[in-house]
């Protein structure tokens, strides 16, 4: 793991989907002492097994998302789900923030936000969206927190690494998006295979 010493003790993850954290913060989350997550749709507009194209409901996708935290080490009390519409997280972006900004005001010690950076990752609309929001809650606090987001080129200041195998363990509680063998995951998400094998990379923004 490098730049242990930099790794902050308290964080607060703002992902888009369920899966999102684990797939892509998922070292950070696992290296923290304390660690809260906000998810902010239940990823209702991938609701299609990709193993036997049955529908799931989207109680599963969260379901999914509980049991995969949690092998993480987030606790059920520190996980959050706001509802908000999957695919469009653009169109809801000052929603969103507010939650962010409520959740963030009600913590008593200090903290840093992990988001994904401006570029989404991967390009995703609502990967993008949730960045934008967790950018502007972060500057309408009056302790300045700190908030790192998550580089795609690896040129963060910050890189965090660790057990391959806990992280591949949390991806494969998400059943009905990868399969249980992961070479689905390996086929549809090469993207982020960086991730899983060199680390998370972070900048900080603010």
């Amino acid at each position: 793991m490098s730049n242990s010493n930099e790794i902050p003790e308290a964080i607060v993850c703002v992902v888009a989907h369920p899966d999102d954290a684990e797939t892509m913060l998922g070292f950070i989350i696992a290296n923290a002492r304390d660690a809260w997550v906000i998810v902010a749709s239940d990823g209702e507009a991938s609701t299609i097994d990709r193993i036997g194209n049955n529908f799931v409901s989207r109680g599963k996708r969260q379901q999914e998302s509980q049991e995969g935290l949690t092998r993480l080490g987030v606790t059920l009390e520190r996980q959050i789900y706001l509802g908000l519409p999957d695919g469009k997280l653009d169109q809801c972006t000052d929603e969103l923030q507010k939650h962010i900004l409520a959740h963030l005001r009600s913590l008593t010690k200090p903290f840093t936000v992990v988001t994904l950076g401006e570029d989404g990752y991967d390009g995703h609309s609502d990967h993008k969206a949730a960045h934008l929001a967790a950018q502007r809650a972060v500057s309408q606090l009056k302790n300045h927190a700190t908030l790192l987001c998550l580089s795609q080129n690896h040129s963060g200041s910050i890189v965090v690494s660790g057990d391959a195998s806990l992280k591949l363990e949390a991806l494969c509680c998400h059943e009905s998006q990868f399969d249980p063998y992961v070479t689905k995951f390996y086929e549809d998400m090469t993207i982020y295979l960086p991730l899983l094998f060199h680390g998370e990379s972070y900048k900080t923004v603010r």
